[in-house]
């Protein structure tokens, strides 16, 4: 086995750990070696870890499945809890502790949360690199394909015909975030759409789980 000096560890952690955290990281990054040539920073992920794959926000295999529809995305687990309930709920039995941007208190909650909404993933004409370049503060990198401290999550495509009379776009609601000036509830805007009120399972499509290492999503049970 090639022995890989620490410069090169180095780097490789480098690259993971930007891979695990912005969608744009340098994904043909090359090391420069003492000797003046270099090599593809891969080449050194496969030599230290050869079983390997690094899935992230720009993981092809995760568009070909996301693109252009409709979602919300869970923890497994809690995706077990839906399908017993038989709906998405705005308010889970979940402690707030489990929950994105909880720790200002209900002043400071995410705005679809505020207005009772279940939040939705709209990528339908989504192209992540313009996106990245004019809202460079949204967090939707972070759950793309799951949380990084979960290592895996479940993906729901919501049928968007059978949700139109509670559905709220992207752009609307930007808009009446806007008109509300409640601009302290955090949005991540024109891709976060919403559903007002409990979403139910009569309007899922299909469900798919993403698992780090693992390059196929793998399709659910809905029942």
């Amino acid at each position: 086995m090639r022995r890989v000096n620490d410069d090169k560890i180095n780097e490789v952690v480098r690259f993971l750990w930007l891979s695990a955290f912005d969608h744009r990281a340098p994904l043909r990054l090359t090391i420069s070696s003492r000797s003046g040539g270099s090599e593809s920073i891969e080449e050194y992920i496969r030599i230290i870890h050869p079983t390997s794959m690094i899935i992230n926000s720009d993981s092809p295999f995760v568009w070909q499945e996301l693109h252009g529809r409709l979602w919300h995305t869970t923890h497994p687990e809690r995706f077990r809890d839906i399908l017993i309930r038989g709906a998405i709920l705005p308010e889970p039995d979940v402690p707030d502790g489990d929950r994105w941007k909880t720790g200002g208190g209900p002043a400071l909650y995410p705005y679809v949360r505020s207005i009772g909404g279940v939040s939705l993933f709209d990528f339908d004409g989504f192209d992540r690199v313009r996106y990245s370049e004019q809202y460079p503060a949204s967090s939707w990198a972070y759950f793309v394909p799951f949380r990084r401290d979960w290592g895996y999550a479940v993906w729901i495509e919501i049928n968007r015909a059978q949700i139109a009379q509670r559905f709220v776009s992207g752009r609307d609601l930007v808009a009446r975030q806007m008109q509300e000036k409640a601009h302290r509830h955090t949005i991540m805007p024109y891709i976060e759409a919403a559903y007002i009120g409990e979403l139910p399972r009569a309007a899922f499509l299909r469900a798919i789980e993403f698992r780090e290492g693992h390059g196929k999503a793998e399709t659910l049970a809905l029942s």
